[in-house]
């Protein structure tokens, strides 16, 4: 019978016993300001104009975007050490898939170059996945080409039609 050692934290609602019997995970704490906050408008601005500094201001919000990641990524590969399967599969010819919630692909208006339909809440921003994406490609070595994009949101394919690929 393996007895269980009860480890007690601090909380904002005072001492609480350590959760450690459900699933591992990794978390940070982020300021949105910092790292996600107008991206939009510097997207807007540097495929309107080629701004360099609003290309270089993204860079920036998507760097502090992927330290966070790194972090909570690393502490939860520390925990549940799941990096040594992925890279077993990405070795054995498996693409490593990412599903996000996009809902609709349509982030970027094709006109107006703003937020699209698809910049919604319930989506998973582009940023988002590229960050992630680039932890597997920076930490485990896997190449873009390894990886792939799943989605079936329910825009999918009245977007499809819009584009003129069907």
């Amino acid at each position: 019978m393996e007895i269980r050692r009860r480890e007690m934290v601090n909380t904002p609602i005072g001492p609480r016993e350590l959760d450690s019997g459900g699933s591992a995970i990794g978390a940070v704490r982020m300021d949105p300001e910092q790292v996600v906050s107008g991206i939009a408008v510097l997207l807007k601005d540097f495929i309107d104009t080629g701004s360099q500094k609003s290309w270089d201001e993204i860079r920036l919000k998507i760097d502090g975007l992927c330290a966070g990641l790194t972090s909570a990524l690393d502490a939860l590969d520390a925990e549940a050490a799941f990096s040594r399967d992925v890279t077993a599969r990405v070795e054995r010819g498996q693409k490593l898939l990412f599903k996000p919630n996009i809902v609709s692909p349509s982030c970027i208006d094709r006109i107006t170059h703003g937020p699209g339909p698809g910049s919604v809440a319930a989506c998973t921003p582009w940023y988002f996945v590229a960050g992630l994406m680039r932890w597997f490609h920076d930490r485990l070595d896997v190449s873009y080409h390894q990886m792939s994009l799943g989605e079936g949101g329910t825009t999918m394919s009245a977007t499809d039609c819009r584009f003129g690929t069907w």
